[in-house]
This record gives C-alpha cells, structure tokens and sequence, in this order.
C-alpha cells in the first residue's frame, strides 16, 4: 500500500471538489493538494450538464431557488452571488453569456470549456489526481486525518468531502460519501431523488411516449397546491418529464419517503394556461359547430397532437372517434374542456436515482458551519456540494452551490497557513 501525504486532500473530482481544487492553486506554490477520485476521470458527471452546454449560474439567484438548508444560505449567496461565480471562471480564462432568463453559459456552449479551463487551471498549477482511487475510510488523528483505500494510505491535514450524492451513479458515485459522514457521526437526513422524471399509473403515456407539449402544470397533495410550473412538460414511458415536471419532482420524493402519509398526491396538466376554462368549453362549442362533418379523429387537428387527442379522447370515455363532430354531447364537450384544462396524472412512486439530476438530502446542515463549510465536529473538515443538505431547482442552481461552497471552503483552509486569494 503506497503512502501519500498532503496538506489537503479533496475526495471527489467534480464540480465542488474541482473549483476547491482550483482556488487552493491560486494561492500559489507551496500546499501539496491531491483530489481522490472514485472514476477513471475527474468530472464525469459534469460533463453531461445542461444536455452538454454546462449552466454554470444564474442572475435571478435566490434563496427561493434551493431545498434544504435554505435558512443558512442567505449570506453564502449574497457573497458568493452569480457576479462572483462569473468573474471567477473569467480568470481563470472561461467566456461566458447569459441568456434571456438569467441563465449563464460558457459562449462556447459546451461544457467541454468548463471542464478544460477548471482542470488545465488546476493541474498545470501542481494539484495532483489521483483516479480509480475510492476512499473507504477516514480515519481522525491529531493532527489531521488517515484516509484509507484498496491501494493508497493517505494523511491529510485537511479534508474535502466533495463526493457527490446518490443521482446519476454512473456518473457520479452511489452514496459512498454518506457512509464516510456516518462513520464520522455526521448526520445524515432522508436521501431522496430530486430533478427526476415522475413516474404515473395513467395508460394512455405508453401511447404518449417521446411527446413534448406546453402548458402549465400543478402538484396537488391533500388538495392543497404544493407547487405550479409553466413550460415544457414531456411524455416518458409510463412517467412525465420535461423541466416543468423536474421543479416539482422534490415534492413528489418527499412525500413518497413519508410512509404515513395518506393524503392524495396528484399532477394536473393544462394544456390551455392562456385561457379561462369558460373560454376552453366554448372553443371546443364552436369548433364542434363550425366542424360538425369532422370525424373525431380529425376534429382536434390544427390545435393538438393527434396521439394527445387520442388520449384525451380515452380520459373521457369516449370510443368511438370515427363518429362526427356534430355528434359530441353537451356532456362529452365538457369532459374534453374539462381535461384539457386539468388532465389528472397520478404518481405511483418518486423517481429513480439512476435518472435524477440531483441528490436531496445530504449531510445535516445544521452540523455543518456555512461561514466555511466546516463540519462543527471535525475541525479541518469540509463538507462541499450535492454531499450536503442543499439542492436546487433547474437553471444552474446546483452547479451554483458547487462552486460557491467549494471555494469557500478552499478559503479556509488558505487562511490556516496564512494565505489569502482575497
């Protein structure tokens, strides 16, 4: 078994262990750092950001933007806000854009810039990597920390969890990093999947499979409005998807994890979010007087997708669709309006890992100090990224946290020897 040893070891090559990485070889030479990482490449989950293009932020960033630990994070966004992420990948050379939502981008649009200007930045400044490496033990001693693995006994004077969650393992890791918080008594709240596709007991998404449509659509539990999203929402082989669908998905996990937890659980899709369901019933009147000749299987052509009409058709009991339009009753017309206006999907289960975006739940925040990222039982422990109790919403939030927290924590560390990149 080789020995290492470092000033600071970061277990974890990906976003937040990555920017740590970076802003401890700013400081110049002199602190041996090794990043520790469990795949064949730092990064890996990464480089499959934002379908490829890398959402590194957001101007609109907010409190109101994050799960979990949303109470401590105030003055962490305030300092690290979306101007100081930007300004920093500036120096270390990455162009960047924001588009008409607030959303920032490498101009290059693909994640490959971000990827190149962290690690050639890091790398060439003298971090040393350390791949196919998974740390299996921490080990606290006076002075530091013994990290063990199959090949490697490393001391550290301080150590870095940036080990990622439990979304996308194959990308990432699968929750190894919960066992090394546990080992060292550091609460760990329920992991659930977040940003993932929900799956739904209706039939009709086997036909739906591979559709997008717009609309809005709303989460109901208990017949209270949890939450409401306008956009894309995307038809999954027995699951809704799309974005819309992913900013609800933590509500849907959430209750999934309560065991007694009763109450009723619901989507309602509208695919008419501009108008009133008065205007929607008198659309479909007047489409059935001015189309009566109109089989029913044409009668909705020009306005909605034909596998869609199909289904709607379904929903509301109606079978035969090679009769007219002048056929439909006052009755069948209200059914439709009513479904296009509300089209009820139920959720039968939270969505799996493997497919989520994002790990919620993590490291309990309230053991973690956000002025550093420090756990407040092990000095000179930092606790970085999705490994902690804090996950956002799409549109760069994540990434965000990433790279604030890891910095923050890089910080401290420099100012245990002196040091300072401020």
């Amino acid at each position: 078994m080789d020995f290492i040893k470092c000033n600071v070891a970061i277990v974890g090559g990906g976003a937040s262990g990555l920017m740590a990485a970076v802003e401890l070889a700013k400081s110049g030479k002199g602190l041996k750092v090794a990043v520790f990482e469990h795949h064949s490449k730092v990064g890996r989950k990464l480089m499959a950001t934002g379908n490829g293009r890398c959402n590194l932020t957001n101007k609109n960033l907010t409190v109101n933007s994050y799960r979990g630990g949303t109470e401590y994070l105030e003055s962490v966004l305030q300092k690290y806000n979306s101007n100081y992420i930007t300004n920093y990948f500036s120096d270390i050379g990455l162009v960047t854009y924001a588009d008409d939502q607030g959303r920032v981008y490498p101009l290059s649009n693909n994640v490959s810039s971000v990827y190149d200007c962290i690690t050639d930045y890091a790398f060439s400044k003298g971090v040393d990597c350390y791949c196919d490496v998974t740390v299996k033990k921490i080990i606290p001693e006076k002075k530091g920390y013994t990290l063990l693995s199959d090949d490697y006994r490393i001391f550290a004077e301080n150590v870095i969890l940036a080990c990622g969650g439990k979304a996308s393992a194959k990308l990432s890791t699968d929750g190894l990093g919960y066992n090394l918080l546990k080992s060292l008594d550091i609460s760990v709240t329920n992991i659930m999947p977040s940003l993932v596709q929900v799956p739904c007991s209706n039939r009709c998404l086997t036909n739906l499979k591979g559709l997008r449509v717009k609309g809005e659509i709303s989460l109901e539990i208990g017949n209270k409005i949890i939450g409401k999203e306008s956009g894309e929402i995307q038809f999954a082989k027995g699951a809704l998807s799309g974005i819309s669908v992913f900013q609800l998905s933590g509500y849907v996990s959430e209750y999934f994890s309560n065991r007694k937890n009763k109450d009723n659980i619901a989507f309602y899709l509208d695919l008419m979010p501009n108008s009133t369901a008065q205007e929607c019933l008198e659309l479909l009147k007047s489409r059935a007087n001015s189309l009566h000749w109109y089989k029913l299987s044409n009668f909705f052509d020009g306005f909605l997708h034909k596998r869609v009409a199909s289904a709607l058709y379904s929903e509301c009991g109606i079978k035969d669709i090679q009769r007219t339009a002048s056929t439909l009753t006052k009755n069948e017309i209200t059914r439709l309006a009513h479904c296009i206006k509300g089209w009820k999907f139920t959720p039968t289960n939270a969505g799996e890992f493997d497919n989520a975006q994002v790990t919620s739940g993590g490291a309990s925040c309230k053991e973690i100090d956000f002025n550093s990222c420090q756990s407040k039982k092990h000095p000179h422990l930092y606790i970085v990224g999705e490994l902690v109790d804090v996950d956002g919403i799409c549109g760069g939030y994540n990434l965000h946290w990433a790279w604030s927290s890891g910095i923050m924590a890089a910080k401290n560390i420099l100012k245990g020897y002196g040091k300072t990149n401020d």
